[in-house]
């Protein structure tokens, strides 16, 4: 993974199989918190409104190599229903591998919430 920049925890890079366990093991899970907490509350208020985790569907900018996009994925599903709970975390998941994406973020995550009330 080259990093091109940091802003925050956001990582800008693209995956190779070098990169894979780094990011998973060191960066993934602050990264993973800080999408969650942060980007869930501006778009939605209080996360206690979550009722249901519907889809989760994760593209990862990588090498045309790299062939673990669904286990880079894998680590936002963990924290989801660490988070939530099964209960309210459990979802369906579905992840690529894109040449590409805006700004050259590491990752962009697309989700289908359930919100209370």
């Amino acid at each position: 993974m080259r990093h091109n920049r940091r802003n925050g925890s956001w990582t800008y890079a693209r995956y190779d199989r070098r990169s894979f366990t780094w990011f998973c093991h060191k960066s993934a899970p602050s990264e993973w918190f800080h999408l969650i907490v942060n980007g869930s509350k501006a778009e939605i208020g209080e996360l206690s409104r979550v009722a249901g985790w519907l889809r989760v569907f994760g593209m990862v900018n990588s090498a045309p190599t790299f062939d673990q996009q669904h286990l880079v994925i894998n680590g936002f599903s963990d924290l989801i229903l660490e988070v939530f709970g099964p209960d309210v975390g459990r979802h369906a998941r579905s992840a690529i591998g894109v040449a590409g994406l805006p700004l050259n973020f590491a990752i962009e995550i697309e989700a289908e919430i359930l919100l209370s009330d």
